[in-house]
């Protein structure tokens, strides 16, 4: 057990954006105190999800499950991963709940886009899948959570592969000749979202497991050039991503329910006071001055937003059920003057609560 958490964030500035949305129309938007909105689902049975975390040190990570429900208590923790000065674990949990795959920077690495080790952690204990990858590619997991997809970037294109989580063995590879790397999102059954940087822009590809090969069946033009944050809808109907613009960021949704290139319009920021979502084109919407696209499993988004007042939120991913949403918490006014970054929940009626033990970093929601 690791000592318990202290919380405190009764006067920080929670901005939070959710839209919510029919099969194919959304709904128009309303800024919440997403506590408010949250207390409609009561306190019973929240389910037994924990946030699994990063206790970062400089040459370590303890990787520990905090309850959202009594940030008080104690800590369990699952495993320490050394690594390289500096340089944090990245890492998704298994659809499951049970496991984490994780990549990190050895301790003798001296290059996180090439030395990257891939790491399994389960209640059982620890062991590494795969060595020589790029820690900021991410990964993801099958929905079975028997494979996982990697990225093996470097000079002569974007690379991905397919291993096993029973031996770390690959079981399909895709290389690509017109992306200079690719960033593997989310698996639904056969098939595999990435995101490819390509000469023009980012694109999103999706790739499909057929014969033991993985083959590109589809692409999204979005023609931007400065992104981060992609995120699939819980149907797949949608992508979700930050655009940075300098100093201002927006979230754009695009529809994927039709194939095409068309990218989407992205208009100059406003007031977030005077924004309204509303649509661009046929496929796109956007939302200004946004950030931290995350959806809830009923199939609503949450962003974080800033009004120029000190402390804003900015969302990192809802628990399984949709009850508690970890966040990422800024003491600044916006992107431009972030300052102190610390985790928190926010929670039916309980508003948001700060995580404050150590450099704690959300990498997502056990139920193992």
């Amino acid at each position: 057990m690791i000592s318990r958490a202290q919380r405190g964030a009764q006067q920080h500035d929670v901005r939070l954006l959710t839209v919510s949305r029919a099969r194919s129309a959304w709904a128009p938007a309303a800024l919440l105190l997403l506590a408010a909105a949250l207390a409609a689902c009561g306190d019973d049975g929240l389910g037994d999800a924990r946030l699994l975390a990063s206790a970062y040190a400089d040459t370590q990570s303890r990787l520990v499950l905090i309850d959202p429900a009594n940030l008080d208590g104690d800590w369990v923790e699952l495993a320490t991963i050394e690594h390289a000065a500096g340089w944090d674990v990245e890492g998704v949990v298994a659809p499951s709940g049970d496991a984490a795959a994780l990549l990190a920077v050895p301790p003798n690495g001296r290059e996180p886009r090439e030395d990257a080790v891939l790491w399994l952690v389960t209640a059982q204990g620890k062991r590494v899948l795969a060595a020589g990858l790029d820690l900021f590619a991410g990964l993801t997991f099958s929905e079975d959570g028997e494979r996982i997809a990697v990225a093996r970037n470097d000079s002569s294109g974007g690379k991905l592969d397919l291993l096993n989580i029973a031996d770390g063995a690959a079981v399909a590879r895709y290389r690509a000749s017109d992306a200079m790397a690719l960033y593997p999102l989310e698996m639904r059954g056969d098939q595999l979202w990435t995101a490819a940087l390509e000469a023009a822009g980012w694109a999103l590809w999706e790739l499909k497991l057929q014969d033991g090969a993985l083959e590109r069946v589809g692409r999204w033009d979005l023609g931007v050039q400065h992104t981060r944050g992609w995120t699939l809808s819980p149907d797949g109907g949608e992508v979700a991503l930050e655009l940075r613009n300098g100093r201002e960021l927006q979230v754009v949704v695009r529809s994927l329910r039709e194939e095409g290139d068309a990218a989407p319009s992205v208009a100059e920021s406003q007031d977030w006071q005077r924004e309204r979502l509303r649509p661009l084109d046929a496929e796109s919407r956007r939302i200004a001055d946004a950030a931290g696209p995350a959806w809830r499993p009923n199939g609503e988004l949450t962003v974080g937003r800033w009004s120029g007042a000190r402390g804003f939120t900015v969302p990192f991913a809802w628990d399984p059920d949709g009850r508690w949403l970890a966040v990422a918490a800024y003491e600044g006014a916006g992107p431009g003057d972030a300052g102190q970054r610390w985790t928190g929940i926010v929670g039916a009626e309980r508003g948001l609560e700060r995580v404050e033990q150590a450099e704690v970093y959300a990498i997502g929601w056990w139920s193992g």
